[in-house]
């Protein structure tokens, strides 16, 4: 019992595995720009008192 895998199979998961990995970063990429948005907001309203 072997197992095998023709091209359609290799790029399905190969497709499959990059929009996981652009999801991923992109939700990173979003909780790092509202970190910072977060903490300039804090900074600012620190210096007003």
């Amino acid at each position: 019992m072997g197992l095998t895998l023709n091209g359609r199979y290799i790029s399905l998961f190969l497709a499959v595995r990059l929009a996981y990995l652009l999801q991923a970063v992109g939700a990173t990429g979003n909780v790092i720009s509202y970190l910072k948005a977060s903490q300039t907001a804090c900074s600012d309203w620190d210096r007003k008192w």
